[in-house]
């Protein structure tokens, strides 16, 4: 984080979550601050928006691991680069062939034609707040809320996003509170709104918790 804003913003983040919530506060004060926008791992170059909402796409439902195999193979069809044109033109075939269900091959397609005839703009998002964005990238059909939530907290960067639908992040939650069970997308949710405004580096300290397998 080099720019001054997101200094200050990540600052004020940090206290706000020590403050908000004295079970999440004690993960907080192990990890110490968290960059948000960060997907570890992830071969997908900052700023890439288009490579990173694909990437939420392919990843639906599946594991991180099958993911990224899925979205390399991905790039490899596409000759190494993915851009609107490429997936306009891929053959949805050869996209169920690489590993990709009927579904997300499809909206892959219907992503590229949107963007390539103007019908969605990702750079125009920015202008939107953060309900009319996830709310204008869920207009494009097998856009769904997870996949928008993903794209408006790692590509967007927006401070306060929560994906409640994440099984990983659900599954921290319940283990934050001794819980059990984990709960579901919409208990989830309402557990979450102690976090804002800042519900995006939440979930950054849940989803490196369960990458670090950490018990907590």
């Amino acid at each position: 984080m080099n720019d001054p804003d997101k200094r200050s913003e990540a600052q004020v983040a940090h206290d706000h979550r020590l403050r908000a919530d004295p079970r999440l506060a004690v993960l907080v004060a192990r990890q110490g601050p968290i960059d948000p926008y960060v997907w570890p791992g992830v071969p997908v170059a900052d700023f890439d928006r288009l490579g990173g909402l694909v990437l939420h796409i392919v990843s639906q439902q599946i594991s991180n691991p099958v993911a990224l195999l899925l979205y390399d193979r991905v790039v490899t069809l596409l000759g190494g680069r993915i851009d609107a044109a490429g997936l306009a033109a891929a053959d949805e075939e050869q996209l169920r062939g690489a590993g990709l269900t009927h579904a997300k091959a499809r909206t892959l397609r219907g992503l590229g034609e949107s963007l390539g005839s103007g019908v969605l703009d990702l750079d125009a998002l920015d202008e939107l707040d953060d309900d009319s964005a996830q709310a204008r990238l869920m207009a494009l059909p097998g856009i769904g809320p997870w996949s928008s939530q993903m794209f408006l907290l790692h590509e967007l960067r927006r401070p306060d996003i929560f994906p409640a639908g994440d099984v990983a992040l659900r599954a921290a939650m319940a283990r934050i509170d001794e819980r059990p069970l984990t709960p579901g997308p919409r208990e989830a949710a309402g557990r979450a709104e102690v976090w804002r405004p800042y519900r995006s580096y939440a979930a950054a300290h849940l989803w490196a918790a369960n990458r670090a397998r950490r018990e907590f």
